[in-house]
């Protein structure tokens, strides 16, 4: 490809914080049209963005400046707009496009660096890809990532003073309220998975917890207040505290409540500047959700 050429030298511009694929084809040809259209299929749900560029003949000046000597080829661009590759068949094609979308708004420890080496050694993973986005995007610093697995595991994912539904209930609201796709997705399906209603997991999402007709009305209480946290901590009173505990919560409770709506700023705030999207095998988003 020329030194000249860019993706910005395309016709249509790259998708939004996607891996895209340009697809060279010729429109008279029934058989690359076919190619275009498997293709969208093949691509359909996963995040990257199809993009066709019609051409008569290799000869045309685009298809000279980007070195498309035959046809159907595609060049696959990853979110920052560099090419990371070209291919003429289709299971090449999405291999490229699956290796683009492997790329954060922020580097991370990437297959074959010595972060990806020292995290695959430690938890025993034959590939650091394998691990969770929230991870990945921590991973430039393999202690720090694997220090707070640790507090996660503890604090988190395992009962103490509160038990693993109500943190995964804290989890999704404050996922809700800070607008975080992983993680939000990712703990709604988590409190499925401790019991939680399902209507109940959607007015979370939807960040009405009075609609959610399984939380008890402390529940709500607790919500509010983790509310608050997150948006207005500077506005949290004493009495704010005491009717919390007239509701029925202990400090103990309270403790690990804060600290766990603490937890999620903290892992929504990553999450979100590094651009991570739905979890693959998350909560749906409901009916309404604006995000």
């Amino acid at each position: 490809m020329s030194k000249a050429a860019s993706a910005d030298d395309l016709p249509a511009p790259l998708g939004a914080e996607q891996a895209t694929i340009y697809l060279f084809f010729r429109p008279d040809s029934s058989m690359e049209r076919s190619f275009f259209t498997d293709l969208q299929k093949l691509t359909t749900g996963h995040p990257v963005t199809l993009r066709g560029v019609e051409v008569k003949s290799t000869d045309e000046p685009l298809a000279k400046k980007f070195a498309v000597t035959e046809t159907p080829l595609a060049l696959v661009y990853d979110r920052r707009g560099r090419q990371t590759g070209k291919a003429t068949n289709t299971d090449e094609i999405v291999k490229l496009a699956m290796q683009a979308s492997d790329v954060g708004r922020i580097d991370w420890a990437m297959p074959g660096s010595p972060q990806a080496d020292e995290i695959q050694k430690r938890m025993g993973l034959s590939d650091v890809r394998r691990l969770p986005g929230i991870m990945r995007a921590m991973s430039f610093r393999p202690e720090a990532m694997l220090g707070m697995i640790s507090m996660a595991n503890l604090m988190h994912f395992k009962d103490g003073e509160l038990k693993v539904r109500t943190k995964e209930m804290i989890a999704t609201y404050v996922s809700s309220l800070n607008q975080c796709k992983f993680c939000l997705s990712s703990h709604a399906g988590f409190l499925s998975k401790a019991g939680q209603d399902g209507k109940d997991i959607d007015a979370l999402w939807l960040r009405d917890p009075k609609k959610a007709i399984g939380l008890a009305p402390k529940d709500v209480a607790l919500l509010e207040y983790v509310k608050r946290l997150t948006e207005e901590p500077w506005k949290i009173t004493d009495s704010d505290i005491e009717s919390l505990r007239k509701a029925g919560w202990t400090d103990p409770e309270l403790y690990e409540a804060t600290f766990d709506a603490a937890l999620f700023a903290f892992f929504n705030r990553m999450a979100n500047a590094y651009g991570l999207d739905y979890a693959a095998s998350g909560w749906p988003r409901p009916a309404g959700a604006k995000y």
